[in-house]
C-alpha cells in the first residue's frame, strides 16, 4: 500500500501546446485533453494572411516550441498549418510534439526551419524552400515576412530558437493583445462562412 502522505503530483504542459494532460493523484492516473468542438485549425487560413497576425501565430509556435526544446527536451518535427490551432480564446496551440530526444542540435534546427515554413504559407498560401527561393528571385523588394522566413531557412546557418524570437519581425508587431482580440474576431467571422 502507498504512502497516502506522498504529494499529489500533477503535470502541467505549457499554454500553447495542445497535448493530454496527465494527473497523477494518490497513485490513480487520469488523461484529459481540450474538446476537439473548441479548436479550430490553422488551414482555415490558407488563402494568405494580415503580417500582424502572422506574427501573432508565430510567436504562439515559437513559445510552444521554446517549452518542447527547452523544458521537455524532445523535437516536434511536424509544423505545418495542420498542426496549429486556435481556441476559442484565441491562444495558438501547437499540435502535441512527436515524442523524440533532442540529442541531437540538427532536429531542433529543422523544426525552426518547419517555422519559417509556416510563416511563409500563412503569408503566400504556399510552403516549400524551392517555392520561396523562386517567390524571392521574383520579388523586387522583401518584407519583414519574408525576412523572417529568409532568417530561418538560411542553410549556411539555422538561427537559435531564441534569435528568432528577438528577430526584428516581432518587434515591429509586438501588440499581440490587441492582435488576439482581432484575429477573434476575424475567426468568427471566417467559420460562420463554412
Amino acid at each position: 500500500m502507498a504512502s497516502t502522505d506522498m504529494p499529489d503530483t500533477i503535470y502541467h504542459t505549457h499554454e500553447n501546446i495542445l497535448d493530454l494532460i496527465p494527473t497523477v493523484q494518490n497513485e490513480e492516473f487520469s488523461i484529459s485533453v481540450e474538446p476537439a468542438k473548441s479548436l479550430k485549425s490553422f488551414s482555415l487560413f490558407r488563402h494568405g494572411c494580415n503580417e500582424k497576425y502572422i506574427s501573432f501565430v508565430i510567436m504562439g509556435v515559437l513559445k510552444g516550441l521554446e517549452y518542447i526544446h527547452v523544458r521537455e527536451n524532445l523535437v516536434h518535427g511536424n509544423i505545418n498549418l495542420d498542426n496549429v490551432f486556435v481556441d476559442n480564446d484565441c491562444k495558438v496551440k501547437l499540435e502535441s510534439p512527436m515524442r523524440k530526444n533532442c540529442q541531437v542540435d540538427q532536429e531542433q534546427k529543422t523544426d525552426i526551419q518547419m517555422v519559417g515554413e509556416l510563416a511563409l504559407s500563412l503569408s503566400t498560401k504556399k510552403s516549400g524552400i524551392k517555392f520561396f527561393l523562386g517567390y524571392m528571385r521574383k520579388k523586387k523588394k522583401t518584407g519583414l515576412v519574408e525576412n523572417l522566413v529568409k532568417f530561418c531557412l538560411n542553410p549556411s546557418r539555422t538561427p537559435t530558437l531564441r534569435e528568432v524570437i528577438n528577430h526584428e519581425f516581432f518587434k515591429e508587431f509586438g501588440e499581440f493583445d490587441r492582435y488576439q482580440e482581432k484575429l477573434k474576431k476575424r475567426l468568427q467571422k471566417k467559420l460562420c462562412k463554412i
